[in-house]
């Protein structure tokens, strides 16, 4: 295990690297995945390789909306335009895997068949879902309640990095 563990998950091949230093005391780590979510036209993901990790402050983690444990949090990247301004291209997301439930409107990374999304989900009252772009140029796209068995909620974006380089 030089390199580190494989599994097979429902999601495909997960690869964890090993022989790193635990964080410091009072922060947590968050596993950076090379995993794209679109932000646009679905991204197709084959391979979920842990590329790196974050380590944030405990107390940071704990004013993240609706997070319970850094557990279940992980880091993915944003791919295309129509969630800007929320989510720019390229952006890092932190994505609560635990927050699997639609119990409110937000923003979701949502996988419809082989396809991974970034979007702001909203229920509506007939059972279907509406996929919301955040650029006014990108319009609405339902989920009707037939194709909700291939839909899978990953988690809620509790976090966005959205630095802009100059």
């Amino acid at each position: 295990e030089l390199y580190g563990t494989s599994e097979q998950t429902e999601s495909g091949t997960v690869i964890r690297v090993s022989g790193i230093e635990p964080p410091k005391a009072g922060f947590v780590r968050i596993p950076v995945f090379d995993v794209q979510g679109a932000c646009g036209s679905g991204a197709t993901n084959e391979v979920e390789l842990v590329t790196g990790f974050v380590d944030v402050a405990a107390w940071f983690v704990k004013s993240l909306p609706g997070v319970t444990s850094s557990k279940h949090l992980q880091i993915i990247s944003s791919t295309g335009v129509s969630m800007e301004p929320t989510i720019t291209n390229r952006s890092l997301v932190i994505i609560d895997t635990i927050q699997t439930a639609l119990r409110s409107d937000g923003v979701y990374c949502l996988r419809i068949e082989d396809e991974l999304y970034i979007k702001r989900i909203q229920r509506d009252i007939d059972g279907t879902l509406t996929m919301l772009s955040d650029n006014p140029l990108y319009q609405p796209r339902t989920i009707k309640r037939s194709d909700l068995p291939q839909t899978a909620i990953i988690g809620r974006v509790v976090y966005v990095f959205n630095g802009r380089g100059v």
